[in-house]
């Protein structure tokens, strides 16, 4: 049986979905949030490596040097699943910024800065302080325009699902206005 829904309203099951997630704790929901925009930025990092703009990707490189683990099945189940974890840590913390929760263009440029800020903290911090991978300036020019791309396509999206998930938290619709 359809459900009929007057514009900018959801169908009964989905204001069933989103009257639970008022259940849920918002660190939890951009942790998810997090995960979906690790997925939408590896669409472009698989990418650029199938088009040879990027050879090995960052995750496997830290995945492989910080387990010892040669390139393989093996290595690409681990890197998947470290990529993905840090993703949902990054999406939690992007769920604290009141911004990604505001108007839709609030939210880009939300994720516009945090996705910059996560890949500088990253490849100008801690990857390479830890010599897992050289700094930008001294790295291949296209590993560093993909991950800035995909930095930026993470934030976004991230940052857009964390406000999706935010109004239908608050209106029982992520599609209307709360």
């Amino acid at each position: 049986m359809a459900h009929s829904t007057r514009p900018g309203e959801c169908s009964p099951p989905a204001r069933r979905i989103a009257g639970r997630l008022t259940r849920v704790p918002q660190p939890l929901r951009g942790a998810a949030a997090g995960v979906v925009g690790t997925v939408a930025m590896s669409i472009p990092m698989l990418l650029a490596r199938r088009f040879g703009v990027s050879a090995r990707l960052p995750p496997e490189v830290i995945t492989g040097e910080a387990l010892d683990l040669p390139p393989g099945p093996r290595l690409d189940v681990a890197a998947s699943a470290a990529h993905v974890a840090f993703g949902a840590v990054a999406g939690a913390a992007m769920s604290a910024l009141p911004a990604t929760r505001n108007g839709r263009l609030q939210s880009v440029i939300a994720g516009v800065g945090s996705g910059l800020a996560i890949w500088a903290s990253s490849y100008q911090g801690w990857i390479p302080l830890l010599r897992l991978l050289p700094p930008p300036r001294k790295d291949d020019p296209g590993r560093r325009r993909t991950m800035i791309g995909a930095h930026l396509v993470f934030g976004v999206v991230t940052a857009l699902v964390i406000r999706w998930l935010e109004r239908a938290t608050v209106t029982g619709s992520p599609n209307r206005a709360g």
